[in-house]
């Protein structure tokens, strides 16, 4: 049942089913072979499921099984489902281990099929981790073991993930002839699914109009949901947008990254989903639905900040910026962007943080008096204190806000000002009454802190040089 129900992909709920029935089986009837068979199984069909994690707990107890009973050939196998349940969980390091070992114990046993498996597991987890040359090497191996074998579907797609790996080692026009190999064997075979994966692979890197591209997506998109290739149905509609968006159609990218993004959030591949989600948000944002497109960025900037990717939670901030901007939202923008610039400070970003600040109306960077502004900006930093109920982004606003009004930007030290008020607002109505009264504090500390540190003999030199005209 497992294999027939994963042939048509749309199935995977109930080839897990399947196989965790074998397992409950094999455990009720006390045989530990067809348990560790049976975990093996289970393991290669819930990734599909967005169970990532329970797949390699699975593979890894097959492995413990084979182990304990000495039992080689179950072992390779479970050593190469442990690598693909551990590339999937993004753990590309073990799974090189898992691939490794699995393909080692492979030819000792000279399965042709364990080492099949195993050179195409560890292919793909060694182009996840860009290590092109080693991954060649394997490929090279991997498409000239399947010929030998008579595999011609194996070997077509070993040619496919060969052509993948020259084209990211910038060799395209081997990468074409490669796409090209793969798509007669399987026109020669009648296959018309992987012709049309073959075809995508193909048109990413061959050179033809927008137009053309948009023509053969569409075909690729509808032949991938008449065979429920879900997978495939995602990269192609996602190619389907970006050719849409440069031709203009915005409202049409819209709705074919929206489909792509239901995929990707059915199969839980969350790394694939950002990305999905950022043009998303810009196509909607182009296209006039700012509300809708805020909506969007919240989602990307929640589902980076709970992967712990910080640098990209920053970027979409600052895309939601934009976009909240556009939408008339001036204070919300504002402090997004703020919010933004904190974790670059945090991340020691330099580059993107001074770029977040001149987007905020401080130029620290490739202007007139760029250095003085940061050099100020960075000393209020340094003498607002750290724990106070405003956080990070409340340091940030008054720093702004101060620099703003010293060097005349009076619309500008208004909006973080705004901003400033909006969030201690947002604070007391949260239950923190102390937040005016801290804020009161923080600007008498600030005070404090520049007459501590000022020169006024020198002050006024400096005055009196900026008021004298220069000479040549």
């Amino acid at each position: 049942m497992r294999p027939f129900l994963l042939s048509r992909r749309s199935y995977a709920t109930d080839a897990a089913t399947v196989a965790q029935l074998a397992v409950d089986c094999a455990r009720e009837i006390g045989h530990p072979c067809c348990e560790a068979t049976a975990l093996n199984h289970l393991s290669q069909v819930l990734p599909d499921c967005g169970r990532v994690e329970e797949a390699v707990q699975a593979a890894s107890m097959s492995l413990d099984i084979s182990r304990t009973r000495g039992d080689r050939m179950r072992q390779a196998s479970a050593l190469t489902s442990l690598g693909t349940s551990l590339q999937r969980a993004e753990r590309y390091e073990d799974a090189v281990k898992a691939h490794t070992e699995g393909l080692t114990l492979s030819r000792e046993l000279g399965d042709q099929n364990c080492i099949g498996k195993a050179l195409m597991g560890l292919a793909d987890t060694l182009n996840g981790t860009q290590r092109y040359d080693e991954a060649l090497d394997v490929l090279h191996e991997s498409v000239g073991h399947f010929a030998a074998a008579g595999d011609w579907h194996a070997e077509g797609l070993q040619l496919m993930r060969l052509g993948d790996t020259l084209f990211a080692m910038k060799r395209s026009p081997e990468a074409v002839e490669t796409f090209r190999r793969a798509l007669v064997l399987y026109q020669e075979r009648g296959d018309e699914h992987h012709q049309a994966i073959a075809l995508q692979h193909l048109w990413s890197v061959s050179d033809m109009s927008a137009q053309e591209a948009v023509d053969n997506y569409q075909r690729l998109v509808a032949v991938c949901h008449k065979v429920c290739d879900r997978a495939l149905e995602s990269v192609a509609l996602y190619a389907l947008g970006n050719k849409l968006k440069q031709l203009g159609r915005y409202e049409e990218a819209v709705t074919a990254y929206r489909q792509a993004a239901a995929i990707h959030e059915e199969r839980d591949e969350e790394r694939l989903l950002l990305t999905v989600l950022n043009d998303l948000g810009t196509a909607l944002r182009t296209a006039g639905r700012c509300t809708e497109a805020a909506e969007v960025h919240e989602r990307e900037i929640e589902l980076a900040r709970a992967r712990g990717e910080r640098h990209r939670e920053a970027e979409a901030l600052e895309r939601m910026s934009t976009t909240l901007r556009q939408g008339r939202r001036r204070t919300e923008a504002v402090t997004a962007r703020a919010r933004a610039v904190g974790i670059y400070r945090e991340q020691n970003d330099t580059w993107c943080e001074g770029r977040a600040l001149g987007d905020l109306g401080l130029p620290v960077r490739d202007a007139p008096r760029a250095d003085r502004n940061k050099t100020g900006y960075t000393w209020l930093l340094d003498n607002l204190p750290p724990n106070n109920p405003l956080g990070e982004e409340g340091r940030i606003l008054v720093a702004l806000m101060v620099m703003h009004a010293r060097t005349g930007h009076v619309i500008a030290a208004f909006w973080a000002w705004a901003t400033l008020t909006r969030t201690i607002l947002r604070l007391v109505d949260e239950g923190q009454s102390q937040a005016p009264g801290h804020y009161v504090q923080v600007l008498k500390q600030l005070m404090k802190a520049s007459l501590h540190n000022a020169h006024p003999v020198q002050a006024f030199i400096d005055w009196r040089n900026r008021l004298r005209r220069r000479t040549t």
